[in-house]
């Protein structure tokens, strides 16, 4: 009894100086961890993808230098032989089919950021599970230890009284090492949840980017004891980060999915200054020179009527949205299903709970009574 009132006031000194850590506490200061960091810096990565793709849409200088020999016929019948040399720089714009190409490529990289960016608050996302369950894990592991503390002074009581009884040959050995295995058995499942619960307090810690000490407790989380049906998930689905970059991208081509002949005609308007140089004329010759160039395969110009790129990207975004929604809710209800399976599996192990806790109060009273 002594032994029982040191403890059990040790226990209440060490709960009273610990501090509550809450889930919602962590969830709201959770640094990113190694895996949405990597996931941001290939959003980073994608953005200068995206801003290189969109220069390349508009106006680009070019320029270039030659030289060579030539061996021209006057009108008089005389060949003039010369070397010349010069240099050219200007202004190309892209037109037609080239403007569209490129501009199609600034909407594949828009695609890829946008993806990416969900990419990583999915990241997030997985990770702020990771810590509700860990969290969860925690507190169940702190809640058995407080069991083990709650049941280890009867324990220990209890093989004090069967030792005490073996001695006066009221009980067999048999008996007697019966009782010991069941006790120390469960002085063994304490230890391992002790190792287990600090494991599950690091792991929590580490979820969360912060430091957790022996002082630290967590508090039982809230848990809905019914889930809201499955009709009343289908907005939360939607707004799920890989939905929603499917959804994107799926807007994004259907923007994009018209074709126009023109798509096919490579095209680009160039303005230009070039200065040339003659070994046999003293002084430089030079001139402004505008034109329009284009170019287009034959088999466009048949009009054999095939179908166009963008709308076969648009037709496979528009059934991978669907396949997205469709996994999701198979896993929704699956999980659903999970929840409702461990609600009735809780109920059970609360009512063996205070079952357990009612033949501890039993076990009190009578060793009580045998004290007396």
């Amino acid at each position: 009894p002594v032994f029982c009132l040191l403890f059990m006031s040790l226990l209440m000194l060490t709960t009273a100086t610990s501090r509550a850590v809450t889930l919602d506490t962590l969830l709201s200061e959770m640094d990113d961890g190694a895996a949405v960091r990597a996931q941001a810096a290939e959003r980073e990565r994608l953005a200068i993808e995206h801003e290189f793709r969109t220069e390349e849409s508009g106006w680009s200088v070019f320029g270039g230098a030659d030289v060579g020999r030539y061996r021209e016929l006057e009108p008089a019948g005389n060949l003039d032989d010369y070397s010349d040399y010069g240099v050219s720089a200007g202004l190309r714009y892209p037109l037609l089919g080239t403007l569209e190409e490129r501009e199609r490529a600034v909407t594949d990289a828009q695609i890829a950021l946008t993806r990416q960016a969900y990419e990583t608050e999915l990241q997030r996302a997985t990770q702020r599970f990771y810590l509700r369950q860990s969290y969860a894990d925690w507190w169940q592991a702190w809640a058995i230890g407080r069991w083990c503390n709650r049941w280890q002074p009867v324990a220990e009581n209890e093989l004090a009284s069967a030792r005490e009884r073996f001695r006066q040959k009221a009980l067999r050995t048999s008996e007697l090492q019966w009782l010991e295995r069941r006790w120390n058995r469960l002085e063994r499942s304490c230890q391992r949840n002790d190792r287990y619960q600090l494991l599950l307090r690091d792991r929590t810690a580490r979820l969360a980017g912060t430091t957790l000490t022996g002082k630290d407790r967590p508090e039982r989380p809230a848990l809905p004891s019914s889930p809201a049906p499955l009709e009343q998930w289908t907005s939360v689905i939607k707004r799920h980060p890989a939905v929603t970059a499917r959804q994107r991208v799926f807007e994004t081509t259907a923007e994009e999915r018209d074709d126009h002949w023109s798509d096919r005609v490579d095209s680009s308007f160039t303005i230009a200054q070039r200065l040339d140089r003659r070994t046999d004329v003293s002084g430089t010759g030079g001139g402004l020179v505008a034109g329009i160039t284009f170019e287009v395969p034959l088999a466009a110009l048949s009009g054999n009527g095939a179908d166009s790129p963008d709308n076969a990207r648009y037709r496979g975004a528009r059934e991978r949205l669907t396949a997205e929604l469709d996994q999701w809710r198979r896993y929704l209800e699956d999980t659903l299903l999970s929840y409702r399976d461990a609600l009735d599996d809780a109920a059970d192990a609360v009512a063996q709970l205070n079952l357990a806790e009612r033949l501890r109060q039993e076990r009190e009273q009578r060793l009580s009574v045998d004290t007396e």
